[in-house]
């Protein structure tokens, strides 16, 4: 987290940018960590000291990945909604005919929307889940397996930005409540943004689906959890064109990003949990004693 606090400080000083009213992340992360704290060296409650742990760890990563994300859409860079746009095509997606069927089914449009809108809970709710749980190797798996997908989802962000097709067809912009923001960031208008009101503004690739990908694999194995999770998942992953404003593409794209992630994040945790070899017999016999000289 120290890392990616200098990397904000410095990339928001270079850029003019600045973000304020910090206060709510700060408390909220500040809190849980005490939390943590006594709840570990009391000896009182592992499961409420890892609650309180990776609950702060969330937030503050959140937070400090939100104002990345802004400082990595900030310029002019050419806008890649035509190749994604011309991809969807290819892949037989027609997101204009999605959002009129959307449109003419309301009720099933309201359960998409609350799919969508689940993520921020599902997110908490698996971390007090894994901790009642009594599975820390859970926790700390989701949390790494987020993280590298929320840095490698920046940085594709940043080398391939786009608005959207809720800008490019200009169709449903009443829930594009990203464009404004991206839009002050790409013209260099707006300078100062408040982090209680930074809008999640990647489209390619699609983080709700590296999430609706990732949360049901925290859960796996668990019961339960694991087949409610499962279900409210794939209403997500429905919901993201609509009411996420992302290409299929994009999601194909967070697809291989939440696999990339795991598959990191595993390899690393294997090898530092692998034992350590012992020492062969040739190095742990003990030399022979020189032969006493007369």
């Amino acid at each position: 987290m120290l890392s990616i606090l200098i990397v904000d400080f410095a990339w928001a000083r270079g850029s003019g940018l600045t973000f304020t009213d910090p206060g709510l992340p700060l408390l909220g992360t500040s809190g849980l960590l005490l939390l943590a704290v006594v709840y570990r060296h009391s000896g009182r409650s592992k499961r409420l000291s890892d609650m309180g742990y990776y609950g702060a760890l969330f937030i503050a990563c959140g937070a400090l990945m939100s104002i990345m994300t802004y400082l990595a859409a900030s310029g002019e860079r050419e806008l890649y909604d035509p190749a994604l746009s011309e991809f969807d095509r290819l892949l037989g997606f027609d997101w204009q005919r999605w959002a009129a069927f959307l449109r003419a089914r309301p009720l099933f449009d309201t359960l998409l929307a609350c799919a969508y809108a689940s993520l921020l809970p599902q997110i908490l709710l698996t971390v007090l889940l894994l901790a009642h749980a009594g599975r820390e190797d859970r926790n700390k798996e989701f949390f790494w397996t987020v993280l590298v997908a929320l840095l490698a989802t920046t940085a594709v962000f940043m080398l391939f930005p786009a608005a959207g097709p809720f800008a490019y067809y200009e169709l449903e912009l009443d829930r594009a409540v990203h464009l404004k923001d991206l839009a002050g960031l790409r013209a260099g208008g707006i300078h100062t943004y408040s982090m209680q009101q930074l809008q999640g503004i990647i489209a390619f690739p699609s983080f709700h689906t590296v999430l609706a990908v990732l949360i049901p694999y925290a859960h796996r194995g668990l019961r339960p959890a694991f087949l409610p999770c499962l279900v409210v998942n794939a209403l997500m992953l429905v919901s993201t064109p609509s009411h996420g404003g992302h290409y299929l593409v994009d999601m194909l794209g967070g697809v291989a990003t939440a696999a990339g992630s795991i598959a990191l994040v595993r390899h690393v945790m294997r090898v530092r949990s692998a034992p350590t070899p012992a020492p062969s017999a040739l190095h742990t016999t003990a030399a022979p004693s020189p032969a006493p000289q007369r």
